[in-house]
């Protein structure tokens, strides 16, 4: 019999716990109406040609997909209607570096003979194990320097360091 109560008691709390759980859900996930004032006038009275300025935007950054900069061989035309103020703006002109696409390199190690005072790197260059010594050449890779924890590669005359 006391148990009977008991069951009488949480089944209905139960339910209630979950219907409030869903009703929260629902009414989250729901987006609200959103309504839009269409009688909004603007005066365009004081907007003329004359007394806006354009100022050009130069982006000289480095493109995220390609790896390096773009040369823009078109500029973009300016209307000779508007007027500009003459602005002292300056840009450096560096040399853009070309891109070179390097083989996947790693450095696992190296090797040292004391014998015959000789270094030899272990270099795993597009997914093959190589080993190799200072000024050979494998796979267009140069190895120039051999240190304990990386190792310097030149590929198509650009020098680059590889670490462990």
């Amino acid at each position: 019999m006391k148990n009977k109560k008991l069951l009488f008691i949480l089944v209905p709390s139960v339910v209630a716990i979950w219907t409030l759980i869903f009703y929260k859900i629902i009414n989250y996930t729901k987006s609200p109406v959103l309504q839009v004032n269409s009688n909004i006038s603007i005066d365009t009275t004081n907007f003329s040609e004359k007394n806006m300025v354009i100022i050009p935007i130069i982006a000289k950054y480095r493109d995220p997909f390609l790896g390096y900069i773009k040369n823009e061989s078109s500029k973009p035309e300016i209307s000779k209607n508007i007027h500009q103020k003459n602005h002292n703006i300056t840009t450096n002109k560096q040399p853009l570096k070309t891109y070179v696409n390097w083989p996947r390199v790693s450095y696992k190690g190296m090797i040292y003979n004391k014998q015959t005072n000789e270094k030899i790197a272990l270099i795993k260059i597009n997914y093959k194990d190589r080993l190799m010594t200072i000024n050979q050449i494998v796979d267009d890779c140069e190895l120039l320097m051999i240190y304990s924890d990386s190792v310097v590669l030149q590929f198509k005359k650009t020098k680059k360091t590889f670490y462990k």
